[in-house]
């Protein structure tokens, strides 16, 4: 499990070009859901990464010993492919303004739920080109667009920190919808989905 930094889950093609398809950041587990890393993809950390062993974790689980902990890993990994959902649209039907919006929100709505922002302010240590392989943009696009959206007054940038100045504003451009996964709609770990 990830305890501080960012990392992320990218495919990279045979000519270097690569396309991140999400962010793991504290809080997030690698490999602890039923949900594996396909492999053509690969984790690479994005900044300075510290984790934590959960094989303990895992046997736990998996041993039946810890059905509230199971049912958590449920929540996440659920929530997983809520965002995985999320980014196929993000990428395939909104706007390069539209798909900064949605992502700006999804960050600090996980960020703020393990304690690293608040309802307006959260860290942001990317680099443009990282945010441009996220979106599936150019780095001039990525600049154009958060320039646009200083201009606008809905963000600021400064200091490796974001600022929604207009929460409300940017979920309406992005159509954003909070993930609210919560253990009633997650399915018990180890149990089938039904058919």
């Amino acid at each position: 499990m990830i305890r501080s930094g960012w990392a992320c889950r990218q495919r990279v093609l045979a000519d270097g070009r690569r396309q991140i398809l999400t962010f793991l950041l504290p809080g997030d587990p690698i490999g602890l859901t039923r949900c594996r890393t396909p492999e053509p993809t690969s984790i690479v950390a994005l900044t300075a990464v510290e984790t934590m062993d959960a094989k303990r974790i895992a046997g736990a689980v998996e041993g039946g010993e810890c059905p509230g902990l199971a049912n958590a890993l449920s929540i996440i990994e659920a929530r997983e492919q809520f965002r995985l959902i999320d980014h196929v649209v993000r990428l395939g039907r909104q706007s390069a303004y539209e798909r900064m919006a949605h992502l700006l929100l999804e960050l600090q709505q996980r960020l703020a739920i393990v304690g690293l922002g608040d309802s307006h302010r959260f860290p942001l240590p990317l680099s443009q080109d990282v945010l441009a392989d996220l979106l599936g943009l150019s780095m001039v696009h990525v600049n154009r667009i958060l320039q646009q959206l200083r201009r606008e007054r809905l963000i600021e940038l400064r200091s490796g920190v974001a600022v929604l100045l207009d929460a409300d504003q940017l979920m309406d451009i992005a159509e954003y919808r909070p993930a609210q996964v919560t253990a009633a709609r997650a399915r018990p770990a180890g149990r089938p989905a039904a058919a």
